[in-house]
């Protein structure tokens, strides 16, 4: 292989090894493609190496800045947690559009345990990487010997080797030792390339898990700049909660209703009639997050409040909130 793939490593469990009775991110990048067996010209940056459950938004941008920055490389592979690969996934897809494959690659297991998965998951990745049709699919996600769009996917067990699935599935198998894709993708790129870390690093909006008996009298609205409410089944938020957030909340705050489910619809007006006015007549945001789950509602309303604030783009859900 002759073209540069550009290794960017935001830590994760495929980095990590056992050192003296501590987990440490501390698997060379060389020894692991190395065990892939492959030829690979290639270049890495160190773009994050703390534990993924601290990994921030401004550090998805910086991994977003170290792509855009980089006009010779043919590819990137990004190495990141499994904990949260598919916040990354679904951020990274909004802020980039550029025509090289983006792929991000994980293990479940470290690389000094039996049946470590990295080696293989990066194998694989690097494989895909070669695809012409990875050229403008979006950052894609190659794990468990599937490709799955990182829009559409979701970690739904802890341990499991085959922890991820997506909507309404992987695009694609590795087959006979190599990446077999089975369709073609609807190019949703790059909603919000414009955007820079600086536009998001002080705004605060936070999701919460609409479960029974919720009670919001724990938090503190007035310090945060927008709010998910992940509702049951398609949104169903409790008479008491809608009652209680409007419309003093509703009118100073984005307040926007999703699923707690990992797939499907924040509404259905179809089955269930007047459930979007009902919500919306209250103040409440509903109908441009559709089919978006609780993790990417809340990466959206980031970035649309970003926008907004940067008056670069028209939300016309947000613009009461403009100022």
């Amino acid at each position: 292989m002759s073209d540069t793939i550009h290794f960017i490593l935001a830590g994760g469990t495929i980095l990590q090894e056992n050192k003296q009775g501590k987990m440490e991110w501390s698997a060379s990048i060389d020894r692991l493609i190395k065990a892939t067996n492959l030829e690979v010209n290639y270049r890495h940056s160190i773009a994050y190496s703390g534990l993924a459950s601290s990994l921030s938004v401004s550090d998805v941008f910086k991994i977003r800045d170290l792509i855009k920055s980089d006009e010779s490389s043919q590819a990137f592979i990004i190495t990141v947690g499994t904990d949260i690969l598919e916040e990354v996934a679904y951020a990274l897809d909004e802020l980039l559009r550029i025509d090289k494959p983006v792929i991000l690659v994980a293990a479940m297991r470290p690389s000094d345990a039996l049946g470590y998965d990295g080696i293989e998951n990066l194998r694989q990745a690097i494989l895909v990487s070669e695809m012409e049709e990875a050229k403008s699919a979006g950052v894609l996600v190659v794990i468990g010997d599937q490709i799955h769009l990182g829009r559409y996917i979701h970690k739904t067990d802890s341990e499991s080797i085959r922890a991820f699935v997506s909507h309404p599935g992987p695009i694609g198998d590795i087959r006979n030792g190599y990446p077999v894709l089975y369709y073609g993708v609807k190019d949703q790129r790059g909603s919000y390339e414009f955007l820079s870390a600086d536009s998001v690093i002080d705004l605060k909006v936070t999701a919460l898990i609409i479960h029974m008996d919720t009670d919001l009298s724990f938090y503190d609205l007035s310090n945060v700049n927008g709010l998910v409410l992940e509702g049951m089944g398609t949104g169903s938020i409790p008479t008491e909660i809608v009652e209680s957030l409007s419309a003093e909340w509703t009118s100073k705050i984005p307040i926007v209703i999703a699923t707690r489910c990992e797939t499907g619809s924040n509404y259905n007006d179809f089955l269930y009639k007047g459930g979007l006015e009902k919500y919306e007549k209250y103040g409440f945001i509903v109908k441009d997050f559709l089919r978006l789950n609780g993790l990417q509602t809340r990466i959206k309303l980031l970035f649309e409040l970003a926008a907004l604030r940067a008056d670069h783009k028209n939300m016309t859900s947000l613009q009461r909130f403009k100022g």
